[in-house]
């Protein structure tokens, strides 16, 4: 293709799936693998202006070279799960051609004259081959090979499923039956997500993304856009736990898993089959698993702003401290790492996209499947906010098991308005949709720490009781007098929040 024609634009829907080294042994007795082909050398070179303006905008510009041709490739984050775009053509050497991407995404990026440099290559042996299943038409790929920068280097070893024809649940179809010869991991990390990590760069925890949906998009359209969000977000966070043991990635891991199971709740006409269930129970143990080491994370950071008297020995307070939480990253790190949750994680995706509650026989279900995400919105977030004012007007007089079902309410209803305010319609709409979640944040903050006190002096009393060391119990005793004091500052607070959200008004 000449740099005259536009390159191609279609809409590549995949999906990625992560090989740990020690399974791929097991993979590849798989009747699928053994069919694979002759290995193919690919290396790319990804391209971005020296402030990785690209990579800000969720972009990756390449040349991929198997050394007879070169490809030039833009891609987008499309969903940021299934669906990415892509703008693909020949060019004549491995310099790119700027020229076929002016109606693209990647102009409204690049202002005139901006500087494009090489900034990292993967390398990897490719094998493919085509699997037809229901009438689809998937090509099969096994990349291995490693992400490259200067002298540093990450391994690459994954299997891709990219639909060529058909509908995107046949890509579930055959992603089952490989993961039933190894623990293969759904994964959202683009190769070049994996040359910016040896940058410095993209590594940082996911927080939750905006839901955009369009105002004509059913109840279950809706869901899905939800829970692809919520799913992303959280397999981006538990691979920085798993490799780094970053702290704010096990915060943002368990914000998608609540933020999932928030869906689920708000969502819940849609449901009632086993399968459904069992998975919310399964999510729910999942973020049980990180609950210590994140406990831990806000404890540490309130001792060390406590204001203790040189008599009480904080040091040795913090260091056990410390310990106990090293031991609860390993123990997160490992429930992460577990087969169980790889199998997990592929459950849910595959009931996301094909579970029998998209198709189930019930005229009821049918209904709410089908009707418009608007009005299921209006009502759901209507029903929310009422129950929510009611519980919350005496606040200040509950006691801790009351006041965390007021916060576990106030949690859905702030996830719910934000899942839900694409919906609002003009500049108007937005603004209300806004000022509608400003209200509920420091009633949801507040509670949020009055809970987090309560998980504070209980963690400290345990220190103090199974210390043998009478300085290190005498301290975390102090801290936790220290704990109960703040505890009516947050009430006044609560209480002034949960008038504050009384006055609120909807935004549908």
């Amino acid at each position: 293709m000449d740099g005259s024609d536009e390159p191609d634009r279609p809409t590549e829907v995949e999906l990625k799936l992560e090989v740990r080294p020690g399974d791929l042994a097991a993979l590849m007795r798989h009747p699928l693998m053994r069919r694979l082909g002759k290995a193919k050398r690919l290396v790319s070179t990804y391209f971005d202006t020296p402030d990785g303006r690209l990579a800000r905008a969720r972009m990756a510009l390449r040349i991929r070279s198997d050394g007879r041709r070169h490809i030039q490739t833009l891609k987008t984050a499309g969903d940021g799960f299934l669906t990415r775009g892509e703008w693909e053509c020949a060019v004549a050497s491995d310099a790119l051609d700027l020229g076929v991407l002016k109606s693209t995404p990647l102009a409204k990026v690049l202002e005139a004259g901006a500087d494009l440099a090489p900034r990292f290559t993967i390398e990897v042996e490719r094998r493919s081959h085509a699997v037809f299943r229901g009438g689809a038409r998937i090509e099969l790929t096994l990349d291995v090979g490693e992400a490259r920068v200067a002298e540093k280097s990450s391994p690459i070893l994954e299997v891709e499923l990219e639909l060529a024809r058909g509908r995107p649940a046949n890509l579930f179809t055959v992603a089952a039956e490989l993961c039933d010869a190894a623990p293969l991991r759904p994964s959202v990390r683009s190769k070049a997500e994996a040359g910016e990590a040896l940058l410095g760069g993209g590594v940082g925890p996911s927080k939750s993304a905006r839901v955009v949906l369009d105002r004509d998009i059913d109840t279950a359209g809706a869901f899905q856009a939800v829970g692809r969000a919520c799913l992303t977000q959280f397999l981006k966070n538990e691979r920085l736990v798993r490799e780094a043991r970053a702290v704010e990635a096990v915060h943002q891991a368990r914000v998608a898993i609540r933020r999932f199971r928030a869906a689920l709740s708000l969502f819940s006409p849609l449901f009632g089959d086993p399968e459904s269930e069992r998975l919310k129970t399964a999510l729910r143990r999942t973020g049980q698993s990180l609950g210590a080491a994140r406990d831990l994370d806000v404890l540490i950071e309130r001792v060390r702003g406590l204001e203790l008297t040189p008599s009480f020995d904080a040091h040795s307070l913090l260091a056990a401290l410390e310990r106990r939480r090293a031991q609860a990253y390993d123990e997160a790190a490992a429930a992460l790492e577990a087969p169980e949750l790889s199998r997990l994680l592929f459950d849910v995706a595959r009931w996301l996209e094909t579970g029998d509650w998209l198709t189930v026989d019930d005229p009821v279900r049918a209904a709410v499947r089908t009707r418009s995400a608007l009005d299921f919105a209006r009502e759901t977030l209507k029903s929310r906010a009422r129950k929510l004012r009611k519980a919350s007007r005496r606040v200040r007089d509950l006691e801790p098991p009351a006041r965390h079902a007021v916060r576990i309410k106030a949690k859905k209803l702030r996830y719910g308005a934000e899942f839900f305010a694409s919906l609002a319609e003009g500049k108007a709409g937005r603004k209300a949709a806004e000022a509608f979640i400003e209200a509920l944040r420091p009633f949801q903050d507040a509670l949020g720490e009055l809970n987090d006190l309560v998980n504070a002096e209980r963690q400290l009393r345990v220190l103090a009781e199974i210390s043998h060391d009478p300085n290190l119990a005498f301290a975390a005793g102090a801290a936790v007098d220290e704990v109960e004091r703040e505890a009516g500052r947050l009430l006044k607070r609560a209480e002034k929040a949960a008038g504050d959200f009384a006055k609120a008004k909807l935004f549908l």
